[in-house]
């Protein structure tokens, strides 16, 4: 749940700082954005001597659909981000780190789409 809350925050944020406007309420918006995490994945890069992985990636899947409420015109988005990350001595991923790790691959999806985005209202 943290990452869902995680994600619309980072969200209003992009939107404010990247595209200069203000999250409002549905019935006062030019534009609607609906986002629903597809998939979180964990791969393995790297592992030590003893076989035990020490580097991992996280790599999520986001979907966001851009409604303008203006012209009543529909965009659809998939957009992917990842992070790389070691686990130093250890080769257990903790929930922390698994949360931070989904995070900031979250930001990185966040920033395509919001780039893109910002080209097509432009």
């Amino acid at each position: 749940m943290f990452c869902l809350l995680s994600l619309k925050d980072e969200i209003s944020k992009a939107i404010f700082e990247r595209l200069h406007a203000n999250v409002s309420n549905k019935e006062d918006s030019t534009a609607i954005i609906e986002v629903q995490l597809q998939r979180v994945a964990f791969s393995s890069l790297a592992e030590n001597r003893t076989g035990f992985s020490t580097f991992y990636r996280c790599e999520v899947t986001v979907e966001f659909k851009y409604t303008n409420t203006l012209t009543q015109a529909t965009r659809q988005f998939s957009k992917k981000g990842y992070y790389n990350f070691s686990l130093n001595d250890t080769s257990v991923i903790t929930d922390s780190i698994r949360l931070e790790a989904i995070n900031q691959a979250l930001l990185q999806a966040i920033d395509g789409f919001v780039s893109q985005v910002g080209i097509e209202v432009q």
